[in-house]
This record gives C-alpha cells, sequence and structure tokens, in this order.
C-alpha cells in the first residue's frame, strides 16, 4: 500500500490531507500552489523529524476526478516537485452522472 498525504482536487480548489487551500478568485494562479508547496514542505519536515536517518519517500496521493482539467494537475504535481515529492500516485474518481 502507497503511503503519503492526499491531495483532493476540485472546481473548488485543492485540499492537502483534509484541509483546504481555496484556487484564488483574483490575482495570480499560482498563489495556492506556493500554499500548497509550504504546507507540503511542512509534512515533509515533519516525517523526517519522526523517522530521523530514514530516507524520504516522496510520495503524495492526487485524487481528481476524470473532468479534472490537466492543467490543474500540472500545478499540483509541479508543486509536489518543488516540495521534495518525486513520486506521485493517481487516484482517478467518476462523479456519477
Amino acid at each position: 500500500m502507497v503511503e503519503g498525504p492526499l491531495a483532493q482536487l476540485s472546481e473548488h480548489g485543492v485540499a492537502l490531507s483534509g484541509s483546504h487551500i481555496d484556487w484564488p478568485l483574483y490575482g495570480e494562479p499560482h498563489q495556492e500552489m506556493q500554499e500548497l508547496m509550504w504546507r507540503l514542505k511542512h509534512k515533509r519536515e515533519m516525517w523526517a523529524a519522526d523517522h530521523p536517518g530514514e530516507t524520504f519517500p516522496g510520495v503524495l496521493l492526487i485524487e481528481a476526478s476524470t473532468a479534472t482539467p490537466v492543467s490543474q494537475i500540472k500545478r499540483v504535481a509541479a508543486s509536489a516537485a518543488a516540495a521534495g515529492y518525486s513520486k506521485l500516485s493517481f487516484i482517478g474518481i467518476q462523479l456519477s452522472r
């Protein structure tokens, strides 16, 4: 089983392990991704403190519907990479009609 923080994408923004980050209504689109990057870095630092001497696994789970624009997924992936998460695991969900 793959373990790591969970980034859930929706039309309202992204939630990281249940903590919501709003997409900005105004301003630069990178603002929410900057916040995501800082939160992921914090999670990585907490993991390192709890696992001294171990190699950070760098796994981020990304949950997105099939309707999620690829551009949103790319922004999340770029934020994850900037925070030291090099292994992305995708969980696709299909919305009921």
